[in-house]
C-alpha cells in the first residue's frame, strides 16, 4: 500500500495493481470533479 501524504495529512492510500515505471502513475477511482482537481493541484505543486 502507498499513502499520499500533504503536510501530514493523508490524500488517499491507493492499492498498486502494478509496478511504476516511468515516472507516470494512473490513479482510477470514484472521484468527484472537485476530488480530482484538488488531488492534481496538490500533487502538481
Amino acid at each position: 500500500m502507498l499513502a499520499i501524504l500533504v503536510n501530514n495529512e493523508m490524500l488517499m492510500a491507493p492499492i498498486i495493481q502494478q509496478e511504476i515505471t516511468g515516472g507516470k502513475v494512473q490513479i482510477t477511482g470514484n472521484f468527484d470533479d472537485d476530488k480530482v482537481e484538488k488531488l492534481f493541484k496538490t500533487l502538481t505543486e
